[in-house]
């Protein structure tokens, strides 16, 4: 299992991006919407990122139930919602991350206070 750092806000920083970690990313938006009929996900098309992660992270039972939950929406490979993901990931870069941030504690604690601000 991975390292992984959480604030108060929820954010959830773990060591890699596997498939098991999107599984367990994905099973922590059915906990924080118990009672919503469907999740829509929108995402990119990175290959540890399909509801297969489900079935790498938790017994064949509980990914069939979480899968069942989602509604997944792939970005298309090129257009302009490449332009704006980079715009604010450079507005964080220039405004949180201006030196190295030396742990997962602290890039979260950055990024937890950009957000609030």
């Amino acid at each position: 299992m991975p390292l992984e750092v959480t604030n108060n806000n929820g954010m959830w920083v773990t060591d890699r991006r596997t498939s098991v970690d999107y599984g367990q990313a994905l099973e922590r938006l059915v906990a924080a919407y118990p009672h919503a009929e469907k999740i829509v996900v929108v995402q990119d098309h990175l290959s540890t990122q399909s509801k297969a992660a489900l079935y790498q992270a938790f017994s064949p039972q509980k990914a069939h139930f979480l899968a069942q939950r989602f509604e997944v929406h792939f970005t298309p490979k090129h257009g302009s919602w490449l332009n704006i993901q980079g715009l604010e990931w450079s507005a964080l870069a220039r405004q949180a991350l201006k030196e190295r941030v030396g742990n997962k504690a602290a890039l979260v604690k950055a990024v937890d206070h950009w957000l609030t601000r």
